[in-house]
Formats: structure tokens, C-alpha cells, sequence
């Protein structure tokens, strides 16, 4: 599978934007700007609100590693597959794995069996 996405590594910035609001930009050195993350409101309880934008800045901005790590555990679990040493929980896990692969290069719909969803 073919990655259509912005090569890695990318980084995140925080920055003030022209309207005074902060926002957290995720961009390559070499390619430039990936995505802009917002302020999404988070409660903290007792008044007090804070943000998601760090956070998903951050996991934005490890897309490719993660992509890359889930790409190699992904190969390891087929390996293992195909020796006949595999669980069914292995089995299990290299399809998912192989979904959000597919889904992550833009080669399918929606992954089935996520643990969550955040709609």
C-alpha cells in the first residue's frame, strides 16, 4: 500500500493567530503546513476549562510514526500468522491492523471494530 500523505516527520507549533486566538499548527520543515488544531473546549470540573489542542496536536503530529510502527508490528503479526504459532487474538489483531493501515492510506471506508469511537 502506497502512503498518499505528507512524508514525515512532522512537528507542532503553538502560534498566535491574526484574530489573537492560539492554535497548534502541525507541518512538515519540508513540506510545510499539515493541519491546524483549534481550541476544542475541555471541563475540568470547578470552572475551570481547558483545551484538547496540545494533545491532538501531538497525536496528529506522530501520524507517521505511529502509521510506520503499526505498518512493522502489522508484518511481525503476519509472520507469525503464517508459521501456524499465531492465537486467534493474533489473528485478530493483524486484520484490524491491516484495516486502520487501509484506512490510514485512504484505501477504504470505515474501520470496523474500533475500541472507541468519538463521534
Amino acid at each position: 500500500m502506497e502512503a498518499k500523505h505528507t512524508p514525515g516527520p512532522w512537528n507542532a507549533k503553538h502560534r498566535e493567530g491574526g484574530d489573537g486566538m492560539y492554535r497548534t499548527e502541525i507541518y512538515s520543515a519540508q513540506y510545510g503546513g499539515i493541519a491546524t488544531c483549534e481550541w476544542t473546549q475541555k471541563n475540568c470540573g470547578n470552572g475551570v476549562t481547558t483545551t484538547y489542542r496540545e494533545a491532538n496536536a501531538n497525536l496528529i503530529a506522530h501520524a507517521p510514526d505511529l502509521l510506520r510502527s503499526l505498518i512493522d508490528c502489522e508484518a511481525r503479526l503476519a509472520l507469525l500468522v503464517a508459521s501456524g504459532r499465531a492465537k486467534l487474538l493474533d489473528a485478530v489483531a493483524a486484520e484490524h491492523a491491516r484495516a486502520v493501515i487501509a484506512a490510514a492510506l485512504g484505501h477504504n471506508g470505515e474501520v470496523q471494530g474500533r475500541a472507541h469511537d468519538h463521534d
